[in-house]
Formats: structure tokens, C-alpha cells, sequence
């Protein structure tokens, strides 16, 4: 199976997506900087009316991991108690993921369960 991009070899700047679901009070886009197979991202949740802020800007990696098939493994960091979880992004098309928290931090966070997210153009 061919390696997934998820950037242009010409570009190393992030490419952003944002969930295109209707989260309960919550806003949700990530980051994704691709590297041959190896992924490192930043997360931004905010939740119940902007009270509760889970981000990380583009200078602050809150996810990293692998690709394993059209899926990358990634572990990620909840920017509002610094707790730890586990991610799932699966690639279903150039311009469309799903995010699936697989393992949740074990102190407050503000991440989707589920999420299918669009690329920004």
C-alpha cells in the first residue's frame, strides 16, 4: 500500500482540518505535519460555549505517531490538564479524516470521541 501524504513534499508548513460535525458546544480542528509515514500535530478543542479551552497553537505538538496503513496511530496530549490519551486518524480521502479517541486521558480533557474532519483551503 502507497505511503499517505497528508502534505505537499514542497510545503512543510501544517495542514489544518476542521470537523464538519456538529460536536454538542464544542469546535474542533487539528494540524498534521507528515513526514515520510511519521505524523506530529496540534490539537484545538473548545468546548461548553469557549469556557473550556483544550489547544495547543502550531509551535506546541500535541500529537505524534505512525502510519500504519491509511491509519495513523498517535498519541496525544490534552492541553488543558497536560493528560495523556491515544488517537486514531484515519485517512478516507485527500481532504478527509476521521478522528477517533481510542484511549482517553485519564484527567479533564476537551477532545471529540469521534470526529470527521475537511481540509481548511
Amino acid at each position: 500500500m502507497p505511503t499517505v501524504s497528508l502534505t505537499d513534499s514542497s510545503m512543510s508548513a501544517y495542514k489544518k482540518f476542521t470537523s464538519i460535525e456538529s460536536h454538542p458546544n464544542m469546535d474542533f480542528e487539528i494540524g498534521i505535519l507528515d513526514k515520510n509515514g511519521s505524523i506530529t500535530g496540534y490539537h484545538c478543542a473548545i468546548a461548553d460555549d469557549g469556557n473550556k479551552i483544550d489547544c495547543a497553537d502550531e509551535n506546541t505538538v500535541s500529537f505524534k505517531g505512525n502510519e500504519h496503513g491509511n491509519i495513523f496511530h498517535v498519541d496525544v496530549k490534552s492541553q488543558f490538564s497536560n493528560a495523556e490519551g491515544k488517537a486514531e486518524i484515519y485517512y478516507l480521502t485527500a481532504d478527509t479524516l476521521l478522528w477517533i479517541l481510542k484511549a482517553k486521558p485519564a484527567e479533564e480533557y476537551y477532545l471529540p470521541d469521534t470526529s470527521i474532519l475537511v481540509k481548511v483551503r
